[in-house]
């Protein structure tokens, strides 16, 4: 239902972008950021009536640049303190135009084009950039995954000299260097020694060798450790978490063999291959990649798959699908109770607690590889549990086949703002340019967790972070690589408390077991701040 007094504002002609959709943003400073949003409010009224406060948006100035969208990259790269932006981009037919777009933050809201200064004008038929430390040195290196199903493009590791320009590192990557056709990748620590691996799933494994790879980083340099799946099998995207809280990430795979697992055992070879993977099931057909979240907050991460359907049709045959987590890889199908099925033919997902109620919510990019087939992309805020589709009264149903989805805070007034990376593989899907929206919306309570890791893993990737107050206790996760092609690096993870006003406790739980507490937080006009570290 539409809540009159919460009003729309979303103005797509921002500064910064032209209408031949080039970037002008050279000149650009914070006086040029757009104005404050509404405070944060708490009214009981609005929770009463629809349990959620819809968001309002307004463009950043700076941003820019054509379509032909794949995954999308935040983080602070060139160590100013401030959110950066990479977009990947992929196309066969236009192959040379196809590089990597970068937007450096000015903290604001506002960005200026970094391509070059970043020296990521190379990287072309780019589907991911994940950052991951790898020679630990104090900055963001980023490992690159190329070519998808299309071709052979080898992927590769740019090095980060500490200001944020790049050069590539064929050396870091060892035996790893010839995988190609890749789409998703993710970190986690498997093995437990402490730095962080990656898996990478093959959206071509004929062209790529394997379905899915794991690469164990043995001091600074990537090797393959085995493959995992049999080796024919599409493997689009893929997700390292701990899905049954013993504390050991596993590894979630998407593709054209449905939705599965591979469980980590603890223990050399570390996941169950022996025909004992755990299989979701779904009539998804082609599932092209997941998000993972708590989204009835039980304390274990559930998982909604996108799937687009018939990629000969015009129409979406396929649809969302979710999936809730009870425990020991029991999962359960709840599409139609938590009002999900709604949505068809989809082809990215992102999640976020966007008006910090408690609860995650979801922004699905629609679409297929046919040009015709062209949805608008969907906006369902969570409700105890429950989605609405909100899409038209937030202003976010734009057209055309959406890949990468990320939520960051780019202007520091702790909200959420969300980046779209829209455009398929053809040259006509370029009318949709890449977009950073700034949130200017009511939000409610929240609490912003810093968390420092250990020396291996500073970023503190597959904590857990649960925030006890006087309603009850909120979850969420830290996670590196996410979505399609998505991945997010932040200082501070936001955690919504919806109309909670006491928080007793802030728990950190790390991936070896180790946990730290911060005891009773006051908050203070619906929000607190908390540090942790290992």
């Amino acid at each position: 239902m539409r809540l009159p007094h919460l009003s729309l504002l979303i103005t797509l002609a921002a500064v910064g972008y032209s209408a031949s959709g080039k970037d002008s943003s050279a000149n650009l400073t914070c006086e040029d950021a757009p104005p404050p949003g509404d405070a944060i409010i708490q009214r009981a009224e609005v929770l009463a009536t629809a349990g959620y406060l819809a968001p309002t948006w307004v463009a950043a100035p700076g941003v820019g640049g054509d379509g032909l969208g794949r995954g999308v990259t935040i983080a602070d790269l060139d160590g100013d303190g401030f959110l950066d932006l990479l977009s990947a981009t992929s196309s066969p037919q236009t192959r040379t135009n196809s590089t990597v777009t970068a937007h450096r933050g000015l903290g604001c809201g506002v960005f200026e084009e970094a391509t070059e200064r970043f020296a990521v004008a190379s990287e072309v038929e780019t589907w991911m950039m994940l950052p991951i430390d790898l020679d630990l040195d104090g900055d963001l290196d980023l490992y690159t995954t190329r070519d998808g199903w299309f071709g052979t493009g080898a992927n590769t590791m740019l090095v980060n000299d500490g200001g944020g320009r790049y050069t590539l590192s064929p050396e870091a990557l060892s035996d790893a260097g010839g995988l190609g056709a890749s789409m998703g990748a993710a970190a986690a620590d498997f093995d437990g020694d402490g730095d962080l691996d990656l898996v990478v799933g093959n959206g071509s494994p004929s062209k790529s060798g394997g379905n899915v790879e794991v690469l164990w980083n043995t001091n600074g340099s990537l090797r393959i450790a085995r493959d995992i799946g049999s080796g024919t099998d599409d493997g689009f995207g893929v997700t390292a978490a701990d899905f049954d809280g013993d504390h050991r990430p596993d590894i979630l795979v998407v593709g054209g063999n449905g939705v599965y697992f591979y469980r980590n055992t603890g223990a050399p070879p570390w996941f169950d291959l022996d025909g004992q993977s755990v299989h979701l099931p779904t009539e998804a057909e082609y599932a092209l990649t997941s998000a993972v979240m708590d989204y009835d907050q039980d304390g274990d991460l559930d998982v909604a798959v996108c799937a687009w359907g018939d990629p000969s049709s015009t129409l979406p045959t396929s649809y969302m699908h979710l999936y809730r987590n009870d425990g020991d890889f029991s999962f359960t199908l709840v599409t139609d109770e938590t009002q999900v099925s709604s949505v068809k033919g989809c082809m990215g997902i992102g999640t976020a607690d966007i008006d910090y109620n408690g609860y995650p919510d979801l922004y699905i990019g629609t679409g297929g590889p046919k040009v015709a087939m062209d949805a608008d992309n969907a906006l369902l805020m969570n409700v105890a549990g429950s989605f609405r589709n909100v899409t038209e009264q937030a202003g976010l149903a734009f057209p055309g086949r959406t890949h990468g989805i990320a939520f960051a805070d780019f202007d520091g007034d702790g909200r959420l703002d969300i980046v779209i990376n829209s455009g398929g593989v053809n040259p006509a899907d370029q009318r949709e340019p890449i977009r950073v929206l700034l949130h200017r919306g009511p939000v409610m309570a929240r609490v912003h967790v810093t968390v420092r890791g250990p020396r291996k893993n500073p970023g503190a990737v597959g904590v857990r972070i649960s925030v006890h107050t006087d309603i009850g206790v909120r979850y969420r996760w830290i996670l590196r690589g996410e979505g399609f092609g998505s991945a997010i690096v932040v200082d501070e993870w936001p955690v919504g408390l919806g109309r909670a006003t006491r928080i007793d406790d802030v728990v950190v739980e790390f991936p070896d077991g180790t946990t730290r507490r911060s005891g009773a937080v006051a908050l203070e006009g619906g929000k607190a701040r908390v540090a942790l570290a290992y």
